[in-house]
């Protein structure tokens, strides 16, 4: 099975908030593997996880809340996106970082 078939249990929006990611320059790769993220993105030579969460009723597993902590620890940061509102505040906590 190939990581870049589309699985429908994926939440719905995930399609166009990755499509808006992409818009943004952050080059996304999908993962589905049980704990880690949905995406990972790579923007200006850094990795970040992904998670894209649907409305406010998505909540992370106790496996992805480890995988975060864990990924922060590596400076690898892990966010979740919801909405466009949740890309424009993770490109400027990037945008902080550099």
């Amino acid at each position: 099975m190939s990581l870049l078939r589309y699985n429908p249990k994926r939440d719905s929006e995930e399609r166009r908030l990755v499509a808006e990611l992409n818009q943004r320059g952050v080059t996304t790769f999908p993962c589905s593997a049980s704990g880690l993220p949905d995406q990972w993105g790579i923007f200006r030579k850094r990795w970040y996880a992904i998670e894209i969460k649907s409305g406010k009723r998505g909540k992370l597993t106790q496996q992805q809340r480890s995988f975060f902590k864990l990924a922060g620890h590596l400076d690898a940061p892990a966010y979740v996106i919801r909405s466009s509102a949740d890309i424009d505040l993770m490109m400027q906590d990037i945008a902080s970082r550099a």
